[in-house]
């Protein structure tokens, strides 16, 4: 360990001396030779390295002389590290006269020795190896550093010295084209990096560049979502070295494109919609027919968090919308002075009210099929696809980057699968296959067998590198399949699944065999702390469907939450609530989506492991 160490210092202070005589020397005179430099650059510029070092060692064969021979079988060699074929850049290295190289060169070839010495190295040491480029050090010296400090600290896990790396390199590119393709490099990190993962508030480029980076890997509803996003951006960022043409090529967002999205941004969507006239709030919601029980859930959820507020809202009026039309509604708000509708709570109506122009501010308990043609239309529910995505960045967290996915087969299925894949891809994870179950089924063997591929685990066969299953079940079938995971071999596979494999009420006998799996859920089904589980208590004995519907009495609750916040200060994309659904975000399409609690079944219990994005996970490890 002393020697590496020694010999990392060493070539620390070699290179670092070499880059101030290289700067005291100014620019290196470029050689001629009978073949053009210009196609062997251009390749290096593209990222074809193969060919590069091809076309440089032909310069260097065709060479009129001892220093421009030199000059040359130097780039070959960088461009063969690039390449990493490292023994054929090792051989050039050792061909090449340091005495005949320029001041500017001899830097470089510090840089591909360094490069060729660390390429058995880590990550971490090669970055440690290479010495941040000073204001003395030349452009095209600092440039190629930087881009390998660049891959050095990426490949370490180094995000933000990464980042910082390429921001930087830009600003020692001297064409237009080179920094084009430098700010290309810098956003394909941008659409893959977790931005949980990174502070940044100190450095708005590369804020600049993630927040860039989650718009374009973005499910939006419409065309317009996606341009008052990238509207406030556009407000936001726009000294940036994105903004213009990078935005116009690279996301077909031309520059009147960027005019009118400003315009947009301040007229729907989740820009901040004031607080209203009126803080009368009218919950519509279907209290009789198919959806009475669900919808009295919620009712009585809001009266028990109205109940126990701080600063609370006037009393609600209660609609029965069973019989209710979109239109109806909207002039019922007009005529009685309502500042917030809740509801409604059936898709079909919310699909209809968000097509019914009007001011009067709506947190709908759906999500609407066609985007809102209204401003203040918020969107909220405890739908599973945000138990899919949360399930998706836990999992990811813990460093399991290759899943397997089983789910019903089954509408809700396939939105579950969607959602898991969009947020498991977009954040670097690979889906290695995926399987459907029969809802009602028992035995799911044949199935299981097909989607584990050979996996087996007391004989450590694991062929295509899994690293967990995600299922999405209900507490039986979840049962049924954690044990036929075991029957086939699978018991050491981890098991992440939805809330929807709790019932809400602990069971230790039955849900034993659910031992180890992992979930997610909202916390007012699975936080133990001393005021939720008061609370819960209480709303047990007063209300009976807070057991029996446990989800929908917490969506009301939060209801009020959301409610009480936009009548004090109105909602945008930057309002965070703290909910007992989860923690809750407003996307730029007005849609409110829940970030859950993580937990794992011990004892046939549910353990909690955090809250949402805080807490320790060391309970099923």
């Amino acid at each position: 360990m002393t020697t590496r160490r020694a010999h990392t210092f060493s070539v620390f202070v070699v290179l670092s001396l070499a880059l101030v005589v290289a700067g005291c020397a100014g620019h290196t005179p470029q050689p001629t030779g009978h073949h053009s430099d210009q196609a062997a650059t251009k390749a290096r510029r593209a990222g074809h390295h193969e060919l590069a070092t091809r076309r440089y060692q032909n310069l260097a064969d065709s060479a009129g002389s001892a220093a421009e021979k030199n000059h040359w079988q130097l780039q070959a060699a960088l461009s063969s590290n690039q390449a990493e074929h490292f023994a054929r850049a090792q051989k050039l290295i050792t061909a090449i006269d340091p005495k005949r190289l320029s001041d500017a060169d001899k830097a470089l070839y510090r840089l591909a020795r360094t490069e060729n010495q660390s390429a058995g190295q880590s990550a971490k040491a090669r970055l440690s190896s290479l010495p941040t480029p000073d204001a003395q050090t030349p452009d095209r010296v600092a440039a190629r550093i930087l881009i390998a400090r660049a891959k050095a600290a990426f490949a370490a896990g180094n995000t933000r010295t990464g980042f910082e790396s390429l921001v930087a390199r830009g600003r020692r590119l001297n064409s237009d084209k080179a920094q084009y393709a430098n700010n290309k490099r810098i956003f394909k990190h941008a659409r893959t990096t977790d931005t949980s993962q990174i502070n940044v508030k100190d450095h708005k480029i590369i804020r600049g560049w993630l927040r860039l980076g989650t718009i374009a890997r973005r499910v939006y509803p419409s065309a317009d979502a996606r341009d008052r996003a990238l509207g406030r951006w556009v407000h936001n960022f726009s000294d940036h070295p994105a903004s213009g043409r990078f935005l116009s090529q690279e996301l077909g967002f031309d520059k009147s494109q960027q005019a009118e999205a400003r315009h947009l941004a301040q007229q729907g969507g989740s820009a901040k919609i004031s607080a209203p006239a009126s803080k009368q709030v009218a919950l519509a919601l279907p209290l009789s027919g198919r959806y009475k029980n669900a919808a009295s859930a919620i009712r009585d959820g809001y009266k028990f968090a109205a109940e126990r507020a701080d600063q609370s809202l006037p009393p609600p009026l209660i609609w029965n919308t069973t019989d209710i039309n979109a239109s109806q509604m909207t002039r019922r708000a007009q005529q009685r002075n309502i500042g917030v509708v809740i509801g409604p709570l059936r898709k079909a109506a919310t699909t209809a009210l968000a097509q019914t122009p009007d001011s009067t501010r709506v947190i709908a308990l759906n999500r609407s099929k066609q985007p809102p043609k209204r401003a203040g239309f918020y969107q909220f529910g405890v739908q599973p696809t945000d138990e899919a995505r949360t399930a998706a960045r836990q999992a990811l967290a813990k460093g399991w980057h290759r899943a397997l996915v089983l789910v019903p087969d089954s509408d809700r299925g396939q939105r579950i699968t969607r959602a898991f894949q969009s947020q498991f891809q977009d954040d670097g994870g690979k889906i290695v296959a995926s399987a459907r179950y029969a809802p009602n089924g028992t035995d799911h063997g044949n199935v299981i067998k097909r989607l584990l591929g050979g996996y087996k685990t007391q004989q450590h066969r694991n062929p295509r590198n899994i690293d967990f299953i995600f299922v999405a079940a209900a507490p039986r079938q979840g049962r049924l399949i954690r044990s036929q995971l075991r029957y086939n071999h699978a018991t050491g596979l981890p098991m992440v699944a939805t809330g929807l494999i709790y019932s809400g009420t602990p069971k230790p006998k039955k849900d034993v065999d659910l031992n180890g799996v992992y979930f997610v859920d909202m916390p007012w089904r699975i936080d133990n702390s001393q005021q939720l589980t008061q609370n819960r208590d209480a709303a047990r004995q007063q209300y009976p469907n807070a057991t029996d519907y446990s989800r929908l009495f917490a969506l009301g609750m939060d209801s009020y939450r959301l409610a009480a916040t936009m009548a004090r200060d109105g909602l945008s994309a930057s309002t965070r609530i703290g909910g007992v659904t989860g923690q809750l975000t407003i996307d730029d399409s007005g849609v409110i989506h829940r970030h859950l609690a993580w937990a794992c079944f011990v004892n046939g219990r549910p353990k909690l492991l955090s809250m949402p994005k805080t807490g320790d996970t060391t309970c099923c490890q």
